[in-house]
């Protein structure tokens, strides 16, 4: 899967999202075009991911977004906001019995946050709301769910979940 096509297919729905009529006014929902760029070699420098890495791609392509309305809220970050979540207290690991050097990089309306490992297994990881202690979420009390086994299989799964909110499609199981 490529970074672009994504987002133009969610752009695509996002539109579409527009068009149907709900019970209640829609937030704003929509992809940020690419940002402050300048921030880009940080993020890579924190992370320790390369250019190439598909999380990395992403955010050459675009700043983050913002899906309200999407079933409970999700959110993927601004460069500069992921930069300055890790400045004021975000979980940059995880305790035992998982272990690992994190970014935090989304979250969603519920107090939830979307974590990528950032080690020689690059999965994505679902925080629930918990105990952070000098920078590392409590892997113990919490119960971490694995959303997929790399960025871009996550981006598969979001824009799934996108396109059954907006489907209404009955039973479907949201990440979150």
């Amino acid at each position: 899967m490529n970074v672009i096509k994504w987002i133009d297919e969610v752009n695509l729905m996002l539109k579409k999202m527009n068009e149907i009529a709900f019970n209640y006014p829609l937030g704003d929902n929509m992809i940020r075009i690419p940002g402050n760029n300048t921030l880009l070699p940080h993020l890579m420098t924190i992370s320790g991911l390369a250019s190439s890495s598909s999380f990395i791609s992403f955010f050459e392509q675009c700043d983050g977004l913002n899906l309200p309305d999407v079933y409970v809220g999700y959110y993927i970050h601004t460069i500069e906001g992921i930069l300055r979540g890790i400045e004021n207290g975000e979980p940059v690991r995880i305790s035992e019995p998982i272990n690992c050097k994190i970014i935090v990089f989304g979250s969603d309306g519920g107090g939830g946050r979307f974590a990528l490992r950032v080690d020689e297994h690059n999965e994505v990881l679902y925080l629930p709301a918990g105990s952070v202690y000098h920078g590392t979420f409590d892997g113990q009390t919490k119960h971490i769910k694995l959303l997929s086994n790399d960025f871009l299989g996550f981006l598969k799964r979001f824009k799934s979940d996108i396109k059954s909110f907006i489907e209404n499609e009955k039973g479907w199981e949201y990440m979150v």
